[in-house]
């Protein structure tokens, strides 16, 4: 599944994919496209804290007017015939000390945000 983040007037709008597995008691929460994570008690709490970190990320670059120079260096590319909207397709082979837990991940969820 593709992620987007359309950045417009200072404004960031973003559907991106979320893996979440548990390790040992503790759920983990991750967003490939932006090498995100945090965890919790339970799969809502870690996606509850990788939406607030995310939200924090993008509250920073937002502040910073670093937006199209970070989603580049994460790998993002602009989508054809537009100027501010990206595009990435996660690529989890990126991220070696993540494999070992690929196997066990338990949800795929889409994350829907607007700063």
């Amino acid at each position: 599944m593709l992620d987007e983040i359309k950045y417009t007037k200072g404004r960031i709008e973003a559907k991106l994919n979320v893996l979440t597995f548990q390790e040992d008691d503790v759920w983990i929460a991750w967003i490939p496209s932006l090498n995100i994570s945090s965890y919790g008690d339970s799969n809502k709490e870690a996606i509850e804290n990788v939406k607030e970190a995310t939200e924090l990320l993008f509250e920073h670059i937002v502040k910073k007017h670093t937006v199209i120079d970070v989603l580049k260096e994460l790998g993002w590319s602009l989508k054809p015939r537009t100027k501010r909207k990206f595009q990435i397709t996660p690529d989890t082979s990126k991220y070696p000390e993540y494999q070992p837990y690929l196997e066990n991940i338990k949800q795929q969820n889409q994350l829907m945000l607007s700063y």
